[in-house]
């Protein structure tokens, strides 16, 4: 209760935004008397954003979106390394990864995507 209220406190347009852009919510709604919105339903929604949502990006937390994930997966996968800006290790780090450029790891789409890189590599 106390990180909710703190959150409030410092950032409380940010949720305000969130609030109405995700769900359709007033954050109005939780001083209003009748059960439309109370702090346990809050917490839930604020911690149920998703990682775009603009509360994460003023707080400065590290999240990156759905896209992003996919996006620094191909970038690993190419260039053989963990991506710099992923937050923490990298999502497959329990998978073991090739040390021979070209060998793709497990996955049809991962083999795919470096024939097509070779074909491109090869036509330059």
């Amino acid at each position: 209760m106390r990180s909710l209220l703190r959150l409030l406190r410092r950032y409380a347009d940010a949720v305000e935004a969130d609030l109405l852009r995700f769900y359709q919510v007033d954050l109005v709604d939780l001083y209003r008397p009748g059960p439309r919105l109370t702090w346990r339903r809050l917490g839930t929604l604020i911690r149920m954003l998703p990682a775009d949502a603009t509360v994460w990006r003023a707080a400065g937390v590290d999240h990156l979106s759905r896209s992003e994930h996919y996006l620094a997966g191909l970038w690993e996968l190419w260039a053989e390394q963990s991506h710099p800006d992923r937050p923490g290790p990298p999502v497959d780090e329990g998978r073991q990864r090739t040390t021979q450029r070209g060998t793709p790891p497990d996955g049809d789409w991962s083999r795919k995507l470096l024939d097509h890189q070779k074909r491109y590599a090869n036509a330059s």
